[in-house]
């Protein structure tokens, strides 16, 4: 049994290196191998994310991924809420199956502010709730466990980043199994 665990992880392991290298390095075998082991784990999401959600099949065959934001998590110092907006529309990242998705659209609510605090405790700044990246996914391109990833690397090269299964079922949707 814990022969199996290790190779489980190496799995995941060796998937996020070349997840974050370059696409050519993941295999569909690895692929479907990797996936199904992220689908079997069923991890909390990581504290930058509040939320996922994916939407059924619409034009084109093409389903919605939203990611929402936690960006008070993302927030560093020397960040302002415009500055932190922008720096995640350019530094974020989201591969599926480790193809770089292009076409990203980043929405936000600019009514919703919250303060974030320095590390004495004082307010260094507002930051906006309520951001969100969509993606459409072509679902005719994707298998039945495909790997999903997003990575955001702020200015001062801290890094976040999350990757975790999508799974084809029979009918053509797409369905995660962890969205909050």
């Amino acid at each position: 049994m814990k022969t199996m665990r290790v190779m489980l992880i190496c799995l995941v392991l060796s998937f996020t290196v070349a997840c974050t290298t370059t696409s050519s390095t993941i295999t569909t075998e690895n692929q479907v191998q990797v996936a199904s082991t992220l689908w079997a784990v069923n991890e909390i999401l990581p504290q930058f994310i509040r939320s996922m959600s994916i939407g059924p099949p619409g034009e084109e065959n093409k389903s919605n991924l939203c990611i929402f934001f936690d960006s008070i998590s993302m927030w560093e110092p020397g960040l302002s809420g415009s500055n932190l907006l922008g720096s995640i529309e350019q530094n974020t990242t989201l591969l599926i199956n480790g193809e770089k998705q292009s076409g990203i659209d980043y929405s936000y609510l600019l009514l919703n502010f919250a303060p974030v605090y320095n590390e004495r405790n004082e307010i260094a700044g507002y930051v906006p709730l309520g951001m969100q990246a969509c993606s459409k996914l072509v679902n005719d391109k994707m298998n039945s466990f495909n790997i999903a990833a997003i990575q955001y690397t702020s200015p001062a090269g801290r890094v976040l980043a999350y990757t975790w299964a999508i799974r084809k079922l029979d009918d053509g949707s797409l369905i995660m199994l962890r969205t909050s």
